[in-house]
């Protein structure tokens, strides 16, 4: 995000997460259940289910 906002981008299938980020992109499965422990762990502030992240973006995040 632009401001301070952590966002947390979560995928509900491998093939989403391919298509929204990339074939390069590192990835972990974990249950939902687990959302509460891991938002008090890294404390994101929002999540973003399934986005889309236009190529040139993923490249220029990665410089």
């Amino acid at each position: 995000m632009f401001d301070t906002t952590r966002v947390l981008l979560v995928y509900t299938s491998l093939d989403r997460l391919l298509d929204g980020m990339g074939e390069t992109q590192g990835w972990a499965l974990i249950e939902t259940n687990r959302l509460p422990e891991l938002k008090e762990e890294i404390g994101f502030d929002k999540l973003e289910v399934d986005r889309y992240i236009d190529p040139e973006a993923r490249i220029a995040r990665a410089q």
